[in-house]
Order: structure tokens, then sequence, then C-alpha cells
């Protein structure tokens, strides 16, 4: 199992990567929104 691990998890990763970039290129605009969404409920989480 521990061996398998660590594939997994970079399978994980590359596949958010390529998640990003195909949100990026699809529609930015969402991407963006999504993003600024995010950043505004972690700040108001901090307070």
């Amino acid at each position: 199992m521990s061996d398998y691990e660590p594939n997994l998890h970079s399978k994980i990763h590359l596949t958010k990567k390529h998640l990003t970039k195909f949100i990026l290129t699809n529609c930015p605009s969402s991407f963006t929104n999504s993003l600024k969404w995010v950043t505004l409920t972690q700040i108001e989480r901090q307070r």
C-alpha cells in the first residue's frame, strides 16, 4: 500500500495540473471568479 500511495498522489497532482490548465484555457473568467470566491471565503474565515 505504501508503495502505491506516492504514485497515486503524483497522479492526482498531475490531474489537478491538467484540470487547472484546462479550466484556464477554456473558461478563464469562471476560473478567476471561483478564485475570487475562494479567496474571499479564506479571508472571512481568518477573521
